[in-house]
């Protein structure tokens, strides 16, 4: 395996680790805050943020997952057209191979589809801590 590989592995890994750490933190203060408040507008806006932000960040990663899904699609038919003799094998660019361009794409994409929901998650963090 390619140490870029590796990385983004990596990288997908840490980024689903985060958002399993912090994600139950943002619920749990969001549901203090608003059992907290007695003024029910403000629930409400709480729960409408909610609700707008988990919807934003599903469009958002699904439109993500779809340029990596796109991207994957470009890198194995550029893989797949180039004549075996001319290669001594499939190898992708710069001596890569089937086998660990399909494990970078799987980190890419999972990658993809994680990140929005990371940054939302951090964002709402942030702004709840105050």
């Amino acid at each position: 395996m390619s140490i870029r590989s590796e990385r983004k592995q990596t990288r997908a890994l840490s980024q689903l680790a985060e958002l399993a750490r912090i994600s139950p933190l943002v619920v749990a203060h969001r549901a203090t805050r608003m059992s907290q408040t007695a003024k029910l507008a403000t629930n409400q806006r709480e729960a409408r943020l909610m609700v707008q932000e988990k919807v934003g960040a599903s469009m958002e990663s699904m439109v993500s997952m779809t340029m990596a899904a796109l991207r994957i699609q470009a890198q194995f038919g550029a893989l797949l057209m180039r004549p075996w003799f001319a290669t001594g094998g499939f190898a992708a660019k710069g001596g890569r191979s089937i086998t660990t361009l399909m494990q970078a794409s799987g980190a890419d994409f999972s990658t993809s589809a994680v990140s929005p929901f990371l940054r939302k998650v951090k964002a709402n963090a942030k702004r709840l801590a105050r």
